[in-house]
């Protein structure tokens, strides 16, 4: 009968969660920081929906293959004084300042290691937020 480490797995399973949730925040705070990028448009648009998708694009690509499933990818505009993620009103004045925030969800982690699945827990998030700049054209 071979013995089995319990503390070097417990302490290997975290050190796993620790190294996959970092990984996650840095994508999603990879994805706030790309919202802030200049966006081109066209006549009076807003560039809120393409600073959106550059946050999403930037974030997944920053946890692209490394997973065995696809993280889930979340990158919203929203009114930072209600929270206001549907149809946020966005401009120069501070009740209507607007932040991107990007969450990057893992699902299956446990399953990455499956002697640890006791150690690890089956999703992990990573989010992060960025206030954007209200002076759009």
């Amino acid at each position: 009968v071979v013995g089995v480490d319990l503390g070097a797995q417990v302490a290997r399973g975290e050190q796993v969660q620790h190294e996959e949730r970092h990984r996650l925040q840095h994508a999603a705070e990879e994805g706030a920081r790309a919202a802030l990028r200049y966006q081109r448009v066209v006549g009076t648009a807003s560039p809120l929906p393409l600073r959106r998708a550059q946050a999403a694009a930037i974030a997944a690509a920053r946890v692209e293959g490394w997973l065995a499933t696809p993280a889930e990818v979340v990158a919203q505009i929203c009114q930072s004084a209600n929270d206001d993620c549907v149809a946020p009103v966005c401009g120069p004045e501070w009740a209507r300042r607007c932040q991107i925030r990007v969450t990057v969800t893992a699902r299956g982690i446990d399953r990455l290691l499956p002697l640890l699945n006791f150690a690890l827990p089956a999703t992990l998030t990573g989010q992060a937020s960025m206030l954007l700049d209200g002076r759009l054209p």
